[in-house]
C-alpha cells in the first residue's frame, strides 16, 4: 500500500478573494502587479491561487487603506506584520493603536492618523469600496473620538462633497453617497437614542421641508443635540404643511428647523401660519434652499453646525 500524502492547500481565486474583500479584481490584480501582494500558490498550466495565508495579508493591507494608509505604504506595512518573526512582539495591527504618523506616499510626506486628512482619505476609500461595514467603524470611531461638530465640519462634510462633486462631474457614483450616507445616518441614530434623560421639557422639532428628500443635517442636529442631552423630534423628508401644524400643536416644541436642500424645495409659505400661533418658540430655516429676503422676521437662519446647536439649546432655557 502506498503512504498517503495531504492535500494541497486549496486556492481561492481573484473573484473569490475579491468578492470576501468587497473589493473588484481589478484591483487585486493592481495591487499584486504593483505592490507584489499577490498570489502564492501557483502550479504549472494552471491559473494562480490565494492562499488563506494571502487573504489574510490583503485583509492587513485593507484595513491599512482603511485607516489612512496609501496603498503602498498599506502593502508595506502588512508584508511586515506577516513576515515579522520578532520574539515576544505581537503581529502589528495595521494602522491601528496609537500610531499617529506614517508615510502618505512614495514622497516621503508624512500625515498625522489621527488629524483630518488621514480621515477623509479612508472614508472616501471605505465608501468608493461599497465597505458600509467599514464605514460604520471609520464613523463611530470619529464620533466617538471627537464628537458630533468636530467629525461633521472636518470630515464628513468634506468626504460627502467630493462625492457630490464627482457624481456632478461624472454622473456616475450615486451608490457611494448612498452607502456613505446610510452608515453616518446609523450612527447618528446610534448617539440621539443613547440619551437616557433629557434636559429639556419641550423637545426640538426638526422637519424636512414638503418637497426636501434630503435630511442627513437634520440627523446631524438630533445628534449634537443629543451629546448635550437635549431632546428632539425627528419627522424626517417632505413634511407637508398640515403635518408640520399638527405636530406643532400636539408636541408644543421649545424650537423648530425646517430644512430645504435646494431652491425648489423651499415653501415660505410653511412659517405663515407657524407665526400667528400663540405660542411661537424659535422658529429656524436651514439648508441653502431658503432667500432671506422672503422669510419673515421672527424666522431665524441656521448657519454652521456649531452655532445653530447653540441657539437651539438657548431656546430649551439652559
Amino acid at each position: 500500500m502506498s503512504q498517503s500524502t495531504p492535500d494541497p492547500e486549496v486556492g481561492l481565486t481573484v473573484a473569490a478573494v475579491a468578492a470576501r474583500l468587497g473589493i473588484a479584481p481589478a484591483t487585486l490584480r493592481t495591487w499584486d502587479r504593483r505592490y507584489g501582494v499577490g498570489p502564492s500558490n501557483h502550479s504549472q498550466g494552471k491559473h494562480r491561487r490565494y492562499t488563506e495565508s494571502d487573504l489574510e495579508l490583503l485583509v492587513e493591507m485593507k484595513n491599512a487603506i482603511l485607516h489612512g494608509y496609501a496603498p503602498a505604504d498599506a502593502a508595506r506595512v502588512a508584508l511586515a506584520a506577516q513576515n515579522s518573526t520578532a520574539p515576544n512582539t505581537s503581529k502589528p495591527k495595521a494602522a491601528r493603536g496609537n500610531l499617529s504618523l506614517v508615510p502618505s506616499d512614495d514622497s516621503g510626506v508624512v500625515i498625522d492618523l489621527n488629524g483630518p486628512r488621514a480621515s477623509i482619505r479612508a472614508l472616501t476609500r471605505a465608501a468608493t469600496m461599497l465597505d458600509g461595514k467599514a464605514c460604520d467603524e471609520i464613523v463611530n470611531r470619529l464620533l466617538t473620538e471627537h464628537g458630533v461638530v468636530y467629525t461633521w465640519q472636518n470630515v464628513l462634510c468634506p468626504v460627502l462633497n467630493t462625492i457630490g462633486e464627482n457624481w456632478e462631474r461624472t454622473n456616475a457614483g450615486i451608490e457611494v453617497e448612498h452607502v456613505l450616507s446610510e452608515s453616518i445616518v446609523t450612527q447618528l441614530l446610534a448617539i440621539t437614542s443613547s440619551i437616557e434623560e433629557v434636559a429639556n421639557a419641550k423637545p426640538v422639532l426638526l422637519a424636512g421641508a414638503p418637497n426636501e428628500l434630503h435630511t442627513l443635517p437634520l440627523y446631524v442636529i438630533a445628534a449634537g443635540l443629543a451629546e448635550l442631552n437635549i431632546g428632539s423630534q425627528m419627522f424626517g423628508a417632505r413634511l407637508p404643511l398640515d403635518a408640520l401644524s399638527a405636530a406643532f400643536d400636539r408636541v408644543g416644541p421649545c424650537a423648530v428647523v425646517v430644512w430645504s436642500h435646494t431652491r425648489g424645495t423651499a415653501d415660505a409659505a410653511i412659517w405663515e401660519g407657524l407665526t400667528q400661533l400663540r405660542h411661537m418658540p424659535l422658529m429656524m430655516a436651514g439648508g441653502h434652499g431658503w432667500r432671506d429676503e422672503e422669510l419673515p422676521d421672527e424666522i431665524e437662519r441656521a448657519t454652521d453646525l456649531q452655532a445653530t446647536l447653540l441657539a437651539l439649546v438657548a431656546a430649551t432655557g439652559r
